[in-house]
């Protein structure tokens, strides 16, 4: 009776109609209020006796769907300096392996020589000093550039192993730390960075349909994987040969056993030299893909 009247209800709820206080007065609004709404602002539609509109605190763009793949460019990493660097590092190794070849090779001519004049120490053999100091003097080397070389590896193999999830996400196997970690677990270490190595060929493809999955399951077939598999095959020789061969430095050995050593080391420096030249376009090709794709999906 003394109180503001109803407001007559339609089919968009409440009307805004003039409030009055008892006796016709009217009642206190809030600033900037008029007619029941903000001014300037029309009324929301919504259910019956219920004024829609945006609720404070609660964002009005809904959250993202379950296993909607986040944007190109979440969690992506540079790859082009530690490219450059792992160039870098096995241009180096090339020429090592080249000149421990040359000094192989002379080697294995001086000892056949000895051989051939019935000498039986080793010191025997022409120039022995000089080919000594040289055949140390590389493995000195060689063990110096093992280490930056191996660090600069894992780096690069972790980058474009974190690239590929962000370019295909849930389509790499194994987690991003088992692109370092699966170098160092017995028995894995056969096949684990073979098959992470191939997801990421794949999921650096400009071409989205090979990132998709393949229709009977599992992941597409990667194509033009030559090269990956190539590099593999001399991967597993060369380190094959490195872990299992037994056989000393030729100046510490007899006449009769040092070409042994001399011939077990050339073999790796044949496998070695073209281990580092597919291994040096498998980087080049792989980081350039990658950059492309990474470019290509806007990241």
């Amino acid at each position: 009776m003394y109180g503001p009247p109803a407001a007559p209800v339609g089919p968009g709820g409440p009307q805004a109609v003039g409030v009055t206080g008892a006796f016709g007065q009217p009642w206190p609004q809030p600033a900037g209020v008029a007619g029941g709404f903000a001014a300037g602002a029309a009324p929301q539609p919504g259910p019956a006796g219920v004024a829609a509109g945006p609720v404070p605190g609660v964002p009005s763009t809904p959250p993202p769907a379950a296993g909607t793949p986040p944007p190109p460019g979440g969690g992506t990493r540079p790859v082009r300096l530690p490219t450059k660097v792992l160039c870098g590092l096995l241009g180096l190794f090339l020429l090592w392996i080249v000149c421990h070849f040359v000094v192989n090779v002379t080697v294995s001519g001086a000892l056949d020589d000895a051989q051939a004049l019935g000498h039986e120490d080793t010191s025997s053999i022409d120039d022995y000093p000089a080919l000594r100091a040289w055949s140390e003097g590389l493995t000195v080397v060689g063990y110096l550039l093992s280490a930056p070389l191996v660090a600069a590896w894992l780096t690069w193999f972790w980058r474009v192993r974190t690239n590929a999830e962000a370019l295909a996400p849930g389509r790499v196997r194994y987690p991003a730390g088992m692109a370092i970690g699966a170098w160092f677990i017995p028995v894995c270490c056969w096949w684990f960075p073979k098959q992470i190595i191939n997801d990421v060929w794949r999921a650096s493809s400009q071409d989205l349909d090979a990132r998709a999955p393949s229709p009977f399951g599992g992941p597409q077939p990667v194509t033009g994987r030559t090269l990956t598999n190539a590099w593999w095959t001399l991967w597993v020789l060369f380190f094959t040969l490195r872990v299992f061969g037994q056989w000393g430095a030729w100046y510490q050995s007899p006449l009769y056993d040092a070409g042994s050593s001399v011939g077990g080391d050339l073999v790796l420096d044949l496998l070695g030299f073209p281990l580092g030249i597919v291994a040096l376009m498998l980087v080049q090709r792989l980081g350039r893909r990658q950059r492309q794709a990474l470019a290509a999906a806007g990241a």
